[in-house]
């Protein structure tokens, strides 16, 4: 979210903080204290809380005050692993991954700090957090606790300075976790540059007072951020208005014949409509753009009457965020910024330790690609790439293998992911194209099923899969070690190939009917710029009209767009798709009131 999108909010839910991850570290940490009785929920809620204000401190370009924002992190960390009173709580699969998230984010955040021994300290942690989600990835049920994991469990403690766990069972309800109110404000006091209000201990509620006009987040040099932006990185202008679909006037656009939407891109909104009365940065660099162009998402109404110009003047420079323009080559993502630039070794504590050689958990970058901004957004993760995936002859792909695959930060901590490489060597932008077309795809079958539900027409829904874009990293060199894959969640059942990108069609099938109107809807929606094909999923094994598909691995054919990848025919793939695929309307279209286009012209 960014701030321009948050701060209607704040106006609508009277919220305090200047930015939308400030907020978020305050509710993760009200929440934590409200479950002062539920260690798991307490260490979940203060490894969030550590997560929030580690990012908010990559946005600060201020060096002292970026330190203040590690350390305030560092110490969520080091509550959320000692939240976990007795080593018997590590059994269970839920509590083990929080605690080794908890651990693996405290030496990236001790990486960041600019102190000596810092950076050496963090790696160390890491490579303890590395270990434990090793062990963790060995089982699927239970975490048994042998000898060697007890061991590095109580070395971790002893070298983060922490008390060590209680071998005795202890009961939860009867112990609750030590929570300092007086302490909790003064993290928030140095966070919200606001005046907060602080309670006699103990308090059972932080209060906050808010001064808007002390909100600003500003830039001491507005250079540095024009270069920031002209090497790739994402500057948001506070005059930015969001995106607004409005569902209810889509049967009165198509009844019009008109094509379904008509909005441009975010980046391409004429100026004049905006407000007259806003201020405009004119230092902040501009786009040509004709007035014809039409944009890939629905049009954009201007929000900028709900801003508050006291709250935010700029947004800050997320390093972690790369733009991608649709209508250039896929851009390079820029994953030196996540590798470190020297490594060092283990310390004798570790080395001195009996450990699997074995690994299979290494360093990682997992980008997630999101349509609607087109921005692909990096983090630092563990993964572990497991065994091939044994599958029957007849369902194996034939051009990528499957493999199970767990990370940190994934989406479900507890749901499997499989992770899906080319046979045949590809570069890195062979799996931003799939991503890209399977996410752009994900984001209209979202608007595909709002319509049907409005249209009343009752047939199943149709889902696209989420996924991102796993880069490894060699834990010897500490650098990308090549190898790439695309993970996406795990799907049990009969795979089935429902259409191609040039021809084919399953005859005879409804959910084929149904994907064929969903390519129909997406040439519409997009104003004619884009029809999305070859769709293949998990058809539901059931007669229960209302069951969901999901699907994955879809091709798209757009003449503007260029970073769709080889299976992008363009016009030749689109005028296939009207004259070979979906030669006549069928009953879905004619209830969704799709227009046909002219394809003799």
């Amino acid at each position: 979210m960014t701030v321009t999108e948050y701060i209607p909010l704040c106006q609508m839910y009277g919220l305090t903080a200047s930015h939308p991850l400030l907020q978020a570290y305050y509710c993760a940490c009200e929440a934590a204290m409200r479950s002062q009785y539920t260690p798991l929920f307490y260490a979940r809620h203060k490894c969030r809380a550590g997560e929030f204000v580690l990012r908010y401190s990559q946005l600060n370009p201020s060096g002292a005050q970026r330190q203040e924002h590690l350390n305030i992190s560092i110490e969520d960390f080091k509550d959320s692993i000692q939240a976990h009173k007795d080593l018997q709580s590590l059994t269970s699969r839920e509590e083990f991954y929080v605690f080794v998230c908890a651990v693996y984010k405290l030496g990236l955040a001790y990486q960041e700090l600019s102190s000596e021994g810092s950076n050496r300290q963090g790696q160390d942690i890491v490579k303890m957090s590395m270990l434990m989600y090793e062990h963790y990835c060995s089982f699927t049920g239970i975490i048994l606790l042998d000898d060697n994991i007890t061991t590095l469990i109580a070395h971790c403690l002893s070298f983060l300075k922490l008390n060590q766990f209680s071998v005795e069972v202890l009961g939860s309800s009867s112990l609750p976790v030590e929570f300092n109110a007086c302490e909790e404000t003064d993290k928030l006091t140095f966070l919200h540059s606001g005046e907060i209000s602080r309670m006699d201990c103990p308090g059972n509620v932080v209060q906050r007072s808010f001064n808007a006009e002390n909100e600003e987040f500003t830039f001491a040099n507005h250079k540095a951020v024009l270069k920031e932006r002209n090497e790739g990185h994402v500057v948001t202008d506070s005059l930015k208005e969001t995106q607004v679909y409005k569902a209810a006037d889509f049967s009165s656009i198509v009844s019009c014949s008109i094509p379904v939407y008509s909005g441009r891109m975010p980046q391409e909104k004429n100026a004049s409509e905006s407000d007259n009365n806003l201020t405009i940065d004119r230092d902040c660099d501009t786009k040509e753009v004709n007035s014809t162009e039409r944009g890939l998402f629905p049009a954009s109404i201007n929000t900028s009457a709900l801003v508050d110009r006291c709250v935010v003047t700029m947004e800050t420079v997320d390093p972690s965020i790369v733009t991608q323009q649709l209508e250039q080559e896929t851009v390079c993502l820029p994953c030196e910024r996540f590798v470190p630039h020297e490594m060092s070794t283990v310390q004798s504590h570790l080395q001195n330790m009996k450990l699997d050689s074995r690994q299979r958990v290494q360093g990682a970058i997992v980008w997630r690609f999101d349509s609607m901004r087109y921005e692909w957004k990096g983090e630092k993760t563990l993964a572990c790439v497991g065994n091939l995936l044994e599958l029957e002859e007849g369902k194996k792909g034939a051009q990528r293998n499957a493999f199970m695959v767990e990370f940190v930060n994934q989406e479900d901590p507890l749901a499997k992911y499989v992770a899906k490489r080319y046979k045949k060597s590809k570069n890195v932008k062979q799996y931003q194209q799939d991503v890209i077309c399977q996410m752009t795809a994900r984001y209209y079958v979202t608007l595909f099923n709002e319509q049907l539900h409005l249209a009343d027409v009752n047939v199943g829904h149709i889902q696209f899969l989420p996924v991102v874009l796993l880069q490894l990293v060699d834990d010897e060199s500490g650098l990308l070690s090549g190898d790439v894959c695309n993970v996406e969640p795990y799907m049990a059942g009969e795979f089935v190939k429902l259409t191609n990108n040039f021809n084919y069609v399953r005859k005879e099938d409804e959910v084929s009917e149904l994907v064929v109107a969903f390519s129909h809807f997406t040439y519409q929606a997009s104003n004619q710029l884009l029809v999305i094909v070859d769709i293949q999923g998990w058809t539901p094994a059931t007669d229960d009209k209302r069951a969901c598909t999901f699907l994955t691995d879809p091709q798209i054919h757009s003449v503007r767009y260029q970073c769709f990848g080889t299976g992008n025919l363009r016009q030749h793939g689109i005028d296939s798709f009207w004259k070979q695929m979906h030669p006549q309307c069928n009953n879905i279209c004619t209830k969704l009131r799709l227009v046909r286009p002219d394809v003799t012209k």
